[in-house]
C-alpha cells in the first residue's frame, strides 16, 4: 500500500521533497555569492514555508549545487524558537559557536572552538578574534537564524548587541540569513533598538502563496509515486 505523500505541520527536511522558490533560493544564494557576502531577511506568514526553505539551504548537496560547498563555506542552521526571556547575548554565542563547531569539517576550526574556555567571559573582542581566525583560515560562515523575531523582541538585546553583530558582518566573512512573519526592524522591542543600523544590512526576500500553476505542480509532484493523479482542469 502506497502512503499518503501529503503531510502537514512539520517543515520539510527532506530537500527531495521540498518544492518551488527557485527565485528566492537564487537571491540568497546570489547575495551570497556576490563580493560582499551579503544576508538576506526572509519575510513571511506562519506556515509560509520559511523553516523549510532554511533547511532546504541547509543540505550540503544543495549548498554545493549553487557553489557554496562546505570546502569553503560552514552554513550553521539555528532555531530560535526555544529562545526565551531569560537568555542573554553571550549564551546566546555559546549557543552559535556550538552549532559551528558541529557543522564545521575542518579541524582546525573545529578544535579552536573545542579550546574556548567556559569560564573566559565570551565578549565582543573574544567573538572578533574567533571570526578574525575564521577568516584567515579562508572559511565563510552563514547563519541562518530562523524565527529571528525571538531576539529582536527579547529586552536582553539591547542596541550594543545589534551594532557588535553588525560590526562582525561588515568585518567578517560573516553573512546571515534570517526568517520572521513581518520585517525585523518592525518586531524590535524598543525605539532604541529599531533604530540601529543593523536592519540595513538586510535584503527582505518575501514569501508569498504559490501560484495555482506552482500548487498544480506540487500536487503533480507528490503524486508521482502513487496511483493517483492530479486531473485536468480548465
Amino acid at each position: 500500500m502506497t502512503g499518503n505523500p501529503f503531510t502537514y505541520g512539520n517543515p520539510i527536511s527532506d530537500p527531495r521533497r521540498f518544492f518551488g522558490r527557485e527565485r528566492e533560493v537564487e537571491q540568497i544564494c546570489g547575495r551570497l555569492l556576490n563580493h560582499e557576502f551579503e544576508s538576506s531577511s526572509l519575510v513571511g506568514d506562519r506556515r509560509i514555508g520559511k523553516t523549510s526553505l532554511l533547511n532546504y539551504l541547509t543540505d550540503p548537496t544543495v549548498r554545493a549545487a549553487h557553489g557554496l560547498g562546505p570546502e569553503r563555506y560552514i552554513f550553521v542552521n539555528v532555531d530560535l524558537q526555544a529562545l526565551d526571556e531569560t537568555i542573554r547575548p553571550e549564551q546566546l554565542w555559546r549557543r552559535f559557536l556550538t552549532l559551528m563547531k558541529r557543522h564545521c569539517s575542518d579541524a582546525r576550526i573545529s578544535e579552536m572552538l573545542t579550546a574556548l574556555d567556559p569560564s573566559e567571559p565570551l565578549d565582543a573582542f573574544a567573538i572578533g578574534d574567533i571570526f578574525q581566525q575564521v577568516d584567515e583560515m579562508g572559511k565563510y560562515v552563514v547563519f541562518l537564524l530562523d524565527e529571528f523575531e525571538h531576539v529582536t523582541t527579547n529586552q536582553n538585546f539591547g542596541p550594543d548587541f545589534y551594532y557588535g553583530l553588525r560590526s562582525l558582518v561588515i568585518h567578517h566573512k560573516i553573512a546571515l540569513v534570517t526568517s520572521s512573519r513581518l520585517e525585523l526592524v518592525e518586531l524590535t522591542h524598543s525605539n532604541a533598538v529599531k533604530s540601529s543600523p543593523f536592519f540595513n544590512i538586510f535584503a527582505n526576500i518575501n514569501l508569498r502563496l504559490f501560484s495555482t500553476e506552482e500548487s498544480r505542480g506540487l500536487i503533480s509532484q507528490l503524486l508521482s509515486d502513487t496511483p493517483s493523479s492530479l486531473p485536468n482542469m480548465r
